[in-house]
């Protein structure tokens, strides 16, 4: 989905690591070449998803985007990739007068990495961060199954991990995210259906599972999804009749719904019928 990315965020070389050219990179220098190419979103769609999100969280706590390289000296907050929203906490004296400025932090709420071949599985130990709000990890080689712990972080806006290897089912403590406007899963290789339970997320708006192996059938339950406004289900195994409330919440509906793209395997003789959808399997 066209997000930012981050070139040569490196972590700094000690004398032990760099005996053989004997030097050691300062601070300085590494975090120089630690720079980030914000891309343009290419998606209407996906732009508002994610300016509201940033919007909302900037009027809820100022923010601050990390643009140092990693496991230098300086603060977490200030490593590339990372974003971080000021935090207070509140006291009362023993007037009863509530203090806001006494208690402040900064927490995580973003972790932004595009295309900068991250390996490994997914840590669920990411599950501990209660601000995260943007966890976008794309277009790497990450492998493993999705931590069913990531359905805590309830503050979570937008979980986007396309393009990776990812494998197994989406977990179902996943749709206890309900303030989830983006969820953007495409390209992987995850298999099992989609839950009724993906009526729980109220609030989303872009929904992209597009080529992976999830069979089934789409639920009745995405067309409740009023905010709704891409649905990308095509390179998949679901067979069966897309739902009338899905195709009730298209654009092209009377009245007209929000739903402004919706594809699936639909070509002739093709295992979804879907006289409403806007693509047929081919790609976008």
């Amino acid at each position: 989905t066209n997000g930012d990315n981050w070139k040569e965020c490196l972590a700094p070389i000690n004398n032990v690591d760099n005996l053989n050219n004997n030097s050691t990179l300062s601070t300085t220098s590494i975090t120089n070449k630690c720079t980030r190419t914000i891309t343009a979103q290419s998606s209407e769609v996906l732009s508002f998803v994610i300016e509201q999100a940033f919007s909302d969280t900037q009027q809820q706590h100022g923010r601050k985007i990390g643009t140092n390289s990693w496991l230098t000296s300086t603060p977490t907050c200030d490593w590339g990739g990372l974003g971080c929203s000021y935090t207070t906490t509140t006291t009362t004296d023993s007037n009863s007068n509530i203090n806001s400025n006494n208690n402040h932090y900064y927490a995580i709420d973003q972790i932004e990495f595009e295309d900068n071949n991250l390996s490994g599985t997914l840590l669920p130990e990411l599950s501990a961060l209660k601000q995260l709000k943007f966890l976008i990890l794309e277009k790497g080689h990450l492998s493993g199954s999705i931590p069913p712990s990531y359905g805590s972080l309830s503050n979570l806006r937008v979980l986007d991990m396309d393009y990776n290897k990812l494998t197994g089912a989406i977990p179902n403590e996943l749709y206890d995210l309900v303030e989830l406007r983006e969820l953007d899963l495409n390209d992987n290789r995850l298999s099992g259906t989609l839950s009724t339970r993906i009526g729980r997320l109220s609030e989303l708006v872009y929904l992209q599972v597009d080529n992976n192996e999830f069979g089934g059938s789409v639920p009745v339950e995405v067309g409740g999804l009023n905010e709704l406004a891409w649905a990308v289900f095509h390179g998949n195994n679901f067979s069966g009749e897309m739902p009338l409330s899905v195709c009730e919440n298209s654009d092209k509906a009377s009245p007209p719904g929000k739903i402004t793209l919706l594809s699936a395997d639909c070509l002739e003789d093709g295992p979804v019928v879907c006289s409403c959808c806007d693509y047929c399997g081919e790609e976008l």
